[in-house]
């Protein structure tokens, strides 16, 4: 059972944070000029809090740029980290980030839940 004083895990009492691909199509006049993508995750509050409280004992890179890049979600319930947004990148490349950002998404909430125990 989770720790009722730590915030919400997004999934009953397991971590639940989503990552997203954003395709941005910018049309001037008649015209397509520029396309983005975007790579960006949402993490739960408990994922995010209890990883930045335990910061010293985390090894892994992206996951301690997470907790220093990372921006509270509107209505202050979760985190939002933009990993890309880039018009020089294509799809595969931005399917590659989404895939990288996965795993370190699945690394936070291993040691989440170790953290828990």
């Amino acid at each position: 059972m989770i720790n009722q004083n730590i915030p919400p895990l997004w999934g009953d009492d397991l971590p639940y944070s989503q990552v997203y691909i954003t395709k941005e199509i910018r049309i001037l006049e008649y015209e397509v000029t520029r396309t983005f993508y975007f790579v960006h995750t949402d993490i739960n509050p408990a994922t995010y809090e209890t990883l930045k409280a335990n910061k010293r004992k985390i090894k892994n890179k992206e996951i301690l740029t997470c907790l220093s890049e990372a921006e509270p979600l509107e209505g202050g319930n979760g985190f939002k980290w933009l990993v890309l947004g880039s018009d020089e990148v294509t799809y595969e490349e931005a399917e590659e980030y989404a895939s990288k950002l996965t795993d370190t998404i699945i690394e936070m909430h291993k040691l989440v839940m170790e953290l828990l125990d």
